[in-house]
């Protein structure tokens, strides 16, 4: 088989470096039989801006602690391809020792291997591990109810993305004399003075059907619906021809003009990368939070560059997922995985890997003031607004693979009735 791998770039600057280093993260190891040595293969879709970055800071604290480890990412560029990938190794038996899944459904397949648990299980419960580090009081409930089949612990999560995320560039807000958007009414009303300006008011790259997924389903329709509607429509208990789904569905065509005209020959990081257009530069984009390490990763600061609000008319909803790790059965480097777990879910780990990859850490325990307000208000949310799952952790993965590529023709004909056929036509399969 053949696997790219992602190269673990081993010098980091001094300030890394000291962000790497030892503070209150877990108790170092007492003697030399206590620590793991040997390759650990984490399998993952991290290849880009960011995230590449915050894998990075992670590994070096991992590797600091434990200088006999030596952690690779085995990565793809596309999450679709990884999972792949993970399927034909598990199949064929040979796991990696570790490998990413997001919190939720898309983690469970695992647990539910052919839709059998406990002896059909491809990966280790971690209730044992989690109770030694502490975890199950320092995660929030939320967290751990997603991480949880049969009040079982089945994955460490490294950070919580927040999906419904809207990210706008400071000067061309301010060339243009407009303020953030509250409302989907003025998001429409910000992008007509955008283009006046002389602004591409939006920039996305819709390539692949999942951003435009994560643009409707994870972004407009809980500003439509609100949380409660948005979790009740994806887990099947919704008309899916309701008038909300439509209504999500106008206004999505009401705000595609305002795109890009290349958004679909473009991945995502290539939409994003409008944004620093010399001409006409793009002053909105809509993404998880892995965007605002992308944009870091790119010389762009928080606060001084772009910023990040809720989508309009999504305020006080936070749509949440995790990038998770479950124990395969059968991880070659046993001992060194469950190291690496417990460096993912330590303070340092989750410091180290979160102020890079754009997301906020887990663990509740964590001082604020070592992430910047950016973050801070994010984590802020976290805390205090109605937390739903995103797709993937309230369905497993493809369950609607036709549903993304329906929206895409709907851009081009302006019909959304296909899109809402493909939603009834699957519905009996939500649950």
């Amino acid at each position: 088989m053949n696997f790219k791998k992602n190269v673990i770039t081993r010098a980091l600057t001094l300030g890394a470096l000291a962000l790497a280093a030892p503070a209150c993260g877990g108790a170092e190891p007492t003697d030399e039989v206590s620590q793991p040595s040997g390759r650990v293969d984490i399998f993952s879709w991290w290849t880009s801006g960011g995230e590449v970055q915050a894998l990075d800071a992670l590994i070096a604290v991992h590797e600091q602690k434990y200088p006999k480890t030596d952690v690779e990412n085995l990565a793809e560029d596309l999450a679709e391809e990884a999972r792949a990938r993970l399927e034909q190794r598990m199949q064929d038996g040979v796991p990696p020792d570790l490998f990413q899944a997001n919190i939720g459904a898309d983690q469970f397949k695992w647990v539910l291997f052919n839709g059998v648990d406990d002896s059909e299980s491809k990966v280790e419960p971690l209730n044992d591990i989690a109770q030694k580090n502490g975890w199950m009081q320092t995660f929030p409930q939320a967290v751990i109810d997603a991480l949880s089949y049969n009040d079982t612990i089945y994955g460490v999560p490294a950070n919580i993305h927040r999906i419904n995320a809207l990210f706008y560039s400071i000067p061309a807000f301010e060339a243009a004399g407009v303020s953030p958007p509250t409302t989907r009414e003025e998001l429409l009303s910000v992008a007509q003075a955008l283009e006046a300006a002389n602004y591409t008011p939006m920039c996305i790259g819709s390539e692949h059907w999942w951003t435009l997924n994560l643009l409707t389903f994870e972004n407009i329709l809980p500003s439509v619906g609100g949380p409660d509607f948005y979790t009740s429509s994806w887990t099947g208990q919704e008309d899916p021809r309701s008038a909300q789904v439509s209504d999500a569905l106008d206004f999505l065509l009401e705000l595609w003009p305002y795109m890009n005209a290349d958004a679909n020959s473009l991945d995502w990081t290539k939409g994003i990368d409008h944004m620093f257009d010399a001409e006409s530069p793009c002053a909105m984009t809509v993404m998880g939070d892995w965007a605002k390490g992308y944009l870091e990763s790119k010389g762009w600061v928080a606060g001084t560059h772009f910023e990040q609000i809720p989508f309009p008319g999504s305020n006080g909803t936070f749509v949440f997922t995790a990038d998770t790790f479950p124990l395969p059965k059968g991880a070659p480097n046993r001992a060194g995985a469950v190291a690496f777990l417990e460096t993912i879910g330590s303070t340092d780990g989750q410091i180290a890997f979160n102020v890079l990859k754009g997301s906020i850490p887990v663990r509740t325990d964590i001082d604020p003031m070592e992430f910047d307000a950016t973050a801070q208000r994010t984590m802020a949310d976290f805390a205090s607004n109605s937390l739903v799952k995103a797709l993937s952790g309230l369905q497993p993965q493809g369950s609607f693979e036709d549903l993304g590529p329906q929206v895409k023709t709907m851009l081009t004909t302006g019909d959304k009735q296909p899109v809402l056929n493909v939603l009834a036509n699957d519905y009996a399969v939500l649950q």
